[in-house]
């Protein structure tokens, strides 16, 4: 019975050899909080396909703002009206047809304002989450050395609700967010079996003759 421990670890330790395993790798690139409006370059680099074969790709934007309104009521009489202040984010570039639009949105909530008044809201804020599973005949795109090129651009605007068309909004904002491609990807370094099984089946043919020769020895 003991001479099939080795055969038996063998075939244990085999079971599970060459059963390759998706993998995720991620890339980054940040726009710092910037006052609107804006149009820059983001960069990350494209997938190496030394590393295996590339199952799915995914591009998402997460955003975020910030804004100060200075709110004033041209009506004659009292108003209570809440405005919204947004940004559209839009990303351009690979894989990305249509664009990738995220757009934040604060709200005042409801204000109310006499005849003539103003007031200053600051520092409200949003955030907002956009994400595009890229199709696989766009992969090449993604493959090779060097970087994928993006380009983020904004559009402020505010939304009046109520105040009968009398209140004025001047609005400063600020917006920013990260870019991240995700790549799905199966490596293809994982060891063919028939060479595993060689390396476990000598081994455990050299266990086996330790335990023989270790017999003999005893019967000495």
């Amino acid at each position: 019975m003991l001479r099939r421990a080795p055969l038996l670890l063998t075939l244990a330790l085999l079971a599970p050899v060459g059963a390759a395993h998706a993998v995720t790798l991620t890339f980054t690139a940040s726009q710092p909080q910037t006052p609107t409006e804006f149009s820059v370059p983001l960069s990350v680099q494209r997938f190496d396909p030394t590393l295996g074969i590339l199952n799915s790709v995914t591009v998402s934007f997460s955003s975020s703002i910030f804004a100060d309104l200075a709110l004033t009521n041209n009506a004659t009489t009292s108003q209570t009206f809440s405005v919204d202040a947004f940004v559209r984010l839009t990303l351009a570039g690979p894989g990305l047809s249509p664009n990738l639009v995220s757009t934040p949105t604060a709200s005042t909530g409801d204000i109310t304002l006499g005849s003539g008044g103003s007031t200053l809201v600051q520092g409200i804020t949003a955030n907002a989450f956009a994400s595009r599973n890229v199709a696989s005949p766009l992969f090449g795109a993604f493959i090779g050395t060097g970087n994928l090129n993006y380009t983020l651009s904004t559009l402020a605007g505010t939304t009046i609700f109520g105040g009968g068309g009398q209140i004025v909004a001047a609005q400063s904002t600020t917006a920013g967010g990260l870019l991240t491609v995700v790549y799905d990807f199966t490596p293809t370094n994982v060891p063919e079996p028939a060479t595993i099984f060689g390396t476990l089946a000598f081994g455990a043919f050299g266990f086996a003759s330790r335990k023989r020769l270790g017999k003999n020895n005893a019967n000495l």
